[in-house]
């Protein structure tokens, strides 16, 4: 057996869940942003004790564990003074299986000139400390170090998936074209904007129901039981609010609007799919339309408009 020493660091990581803390540290030759930047955004992570992603933070082949590795994080910081951080674990094991694990806590951080002090959201204990640079961020605890590029001024980046549904391809009087999802994924703000066709638009009464599955990063997002009545018609409707399952996603990342075609379904659900359905219900897939490209299986790409 085997054990590295951040794998310490990386159960007190996930034993901490809503109060843990990552300190920061910088090369002392790096001069750090002045207070008036705003850090708010997504900083990914990049190393680990000095060694590029995946790291290897322990194996035990006796146990029948190959290897247990980070392979992917992120700290994210919020003008609101919290932080999230999140690491993916990946677990290959003797027989060639893989299991998936995710830390992720939360807390708050002060800001002070290029220093920064984390603290548990539920004590306000400092838990740890250090500074941020203009290209990177360095958490440190006293087992391990972890390094985080920093965007440019920590500004956060618009994202969006599109996806082009056939005309014609409804069962109920409602016919949608496209749905585009814009959203900011440090702080899981969104707007949903879906179009109907001229022919077969919005009107009388209606459900939407939002259902996404990101298989890449693994979260389950749902906007769902949006009911209504209209009396005029229209062609576009929006949904908006904020969502913290879109706090991972990530340019390239496969979202998928529903499990209809057999593709990968979110973790206790054995079906969903994303639509429209005319009020009251019909029985399944009767009395709507849903959203999906031609081709059921094919996931919409999270990219940069």
């Amino acid at each position: 057996m085997q054990r590295r020493s951040l794998y310490a660091a990386f159960r007190l990581l996930v034993l901490w869940s809503s109060a843990a803390v990552v300190g920061c540290g910088e090369n002392s030759n790096t001069m750090g942003p002045s207070e008036a930047d705003d850090l708010s955004g997504t900083y990914p992570l990049i190393r680990v004790n000095g060694e590029l992603l995946p790291y290897i933070l322990y194996t035990d082949p006796g146990a029948g564990l190959l290897k247990q590795e980070v392979t992917e994080g992120d700290l994210i910081l919020r003008a609101d003074g919290s932080f999230r951080l999140s690491t993916l674990r990946v677990d290959t094991h003797m027989d060639g299986s893989v299991s998936l694990g995710e830390s992720i806590t939360m807390g708050n951080y002060d800001r002070s000139g290029s220093s920064l002090t984390f603290r548990s959201a539920g004590t306000g204990k400092i838990l740890a400390t250090g500074t941020v640079g203009q290209e990177t961020i360095t958490c440190e605890t006293p087992e391990a170090r972890f390094e985080f590029a920093a965007a440019p001024g920590g500004v956060s980046v618009p994202l969006e998936i599109v996806v082009a549904d056939p005309s014609g391809d409804h069962t109920g009087s409602i016919d949608v074209t496209e749905m585009v999802m814009s959203f900011d994924a440090s702080t899981g703000e969104y707007e949903i904007s879906i179009r109907a066709s001229a022919e077969a638009p919005f009107i009388g009464d209606f459900r939407v129901n939002i259902n996404l599955y990101n298989t890449t990063a693994r979260t389950f997002f749902q906007d769902a039981v949006n009911d209504y009545s209209f009396e005029t018609a229209r062609e576009v409707i929006s949904l908006r609010g904020q969502n913290p399952a879109l706090w991972s996603w990530r340019p390239g990342d496969h979202v998928h609007t529903n499990s209809l075609a057999g593709t990968e379904n979110p973790p206790n659900s054995s079906l969903y799919r994303s639509a429209v359905n005319d009020l009251p219900m019909g029985g399944f897939l009767e009395n709507e339309d849903t959203i999906a490209f031609a081709n059921l299986a094919r996931p919409a790409i999270v990219r940069q408009p």
